[in-house]
């Protein structure tokens, strides 16, 4: 009997181990449920985070590249008027100790005037967009801060990055030695910038959510320089183009003065004494090119140029020995 007695009390003993270990399991289950669930919640508002970290920096980086490169090609226009200028002045004076007349020469100080306009005005916006992208980085490093943990480091990189770099390197190198064709430079650009489009409301109020980093005003902000961007760079390039227009114009007029002063050395009184009023080239080919759109453009590529003065128009279209 005592026997029985023992047996059932360790029967019960062992039933309320089981009940206090299922509560504990259930406990245990709930949590671990619970924690699942915030860690959905963390990692869909870290998507979040990452999307528009990703996407503004998308934005701003085709916004400095671009800024870059004009940089560069504004600094070579500016070269290349000063290689024209001075070598049409030369030009004039060695016309008129040979005796050629009829000069036909544009004068490129208000060219050179909207060059330096243009330089004045990317270099300011080029300096908005960097400060936007600083501030950039140390709101994202501050909303992320206590979701990438462990080191862990937010990667945006993608093909169309590397695209986009090897665009803006082609077409600013381009410029260098085809300002003839600088409206490609508009087409490329036009086409990433599509991509630098305004933070949408949707993106601005999950943003604000986050907290801790006045996210709402900084995307105002950025809204703000991307809009002031993208007009300046509208108003910088049309006014390039105008400049590069003008600066064809006085090249097809040194190539004429210089094929004219040429003739003149071999006697050939044609050629010598025709004013730049050619409108026409025929081809090789047998066709016909347009001159540029101005009327006083001259196309000269059938008369006979000395090489040193080919040599120094290309010096000059190149930029060379102008800081």
């Amino acid at each position: 009997m005592a026997k029985i007695s023992a047996s059932m009390e360790s029967l019960k003993e062992a039933a309320g181990d089981i009940d206090r270990l299922t509560k504990e399991v259930k406990t245990a289950y709930a949590a671990t449920k619970e924690a699942i669930t915030v860690a959905e919640k963390e990692k869909a508002v870290l998507d979040e985070k990452v999307v528009v970290a990703c996407e503004m920096e998308k934005k701003l980086s085709i916004m400095k590249d671009t800024f870059t490169a004009l940089t560069n090609v504004t600094k070579h226009v500016i070269k290349v008027e000063a290689g024209l200028a001075k070598l049409a002045k030369e030009l004039r004076v060695r016309a008129k100790d040979a005796g050629v007349d009829d000069i036909v020469m544009t004068d490129t100080e208000h060219a050179r005037g909207v060059a330096s306009g243009v330089k004045a005005d990317v270099s300011s916006t080029l300096q908005n967009i960097v400060a936007a992208e600083h501030d950039a980085q140390q709101k994202f490093h501050e909303l992320l801060a206590d979701s990438m943990r462990n080191g862990k480091k937010l990667s945006c990189t993608g093909s169309d990055r590397v695209e986009q770099a090897v665009l803006l390197r082609m077409v600013a190198d381009e410029r260098k030695h085809h300002l003839n064709d600088f409206d490609e430079w508009r087409s490329a650009t036009n086409v990433m910038w599509q991509a630098v489009t305004n933070v949408p409301n949707s993106l601005r109020a999950s943003c604000g959510k986050w907290g801790g980093a006045d996210c709402e005003e900084f995307l105002a902000r950025t809204n703000s320089v991307m809009e002031s961007a993208r007009q300046s760079r509208v108003s910088v390039e049309t006014r390039l183009e105008s400049v590069i227009k003008v600066l064809l114009k006085v090249e097809a007029e040194v190539k004429m003065l210089m094929a004219r002063l040429a003739a003149k050395r071999r006697g050939d009184i044609d050629i010598a004494h025709t004013p730049s009023a050619q409108k026409k080239h025929k081809r090789d080919d047998g066709e016909t090119d347009d001159a540029a759109e101005d009327d006083s453009a001259v196309f000269v590529a059938d008369y006979e140029i000395a090489d040193s003065d080919r040599l120094d128009l290309e010096r000059a279209m190149m930029g060379v020995g102008f800081f």
